[in-house]
């Protein structure tokens, strides 16, 4: 849809609030983003090893919110491989 055909008053309300596993915490969180991370691997019931694994490998595809490169520990972007943890 173009910008002339969305409603952004509503469509604001879909905007998430934190997404740890692309590096993204917006304003107004009353809780901390380490919390908001464990309490999303926790709806999507994962153990920690498998949080973990699956934080490394966003970061490791560089699928960080905004193309930010803060957390991006590789040379390779953008490959699924184990950089991120050596």
């Amino acid at each position: 849809a173009s910008q002339e055909q969305t409603d952004v008053h509503s469509a604001a309300v879909l905007e998430p609030k934190a997404d740890g596993f692309r590096n993204y915490f917006g304003k107004d969180n009353a809780q901390s983003p380490t919390e908001m991370l464990v309490e999303r691997a926790n709806f999507l019931t994962l153990s920690v090893p498998e949080m973990t694994v699956l934080v490394g490998g966003m970061r490791a595809l560089d699928a960080n919110a905004g193309h930010s490169k803060h957390g991006v520990f590789t040379s390779r972007p953008g490959t699924l491989s184990n950089d991120f943890f050596v």
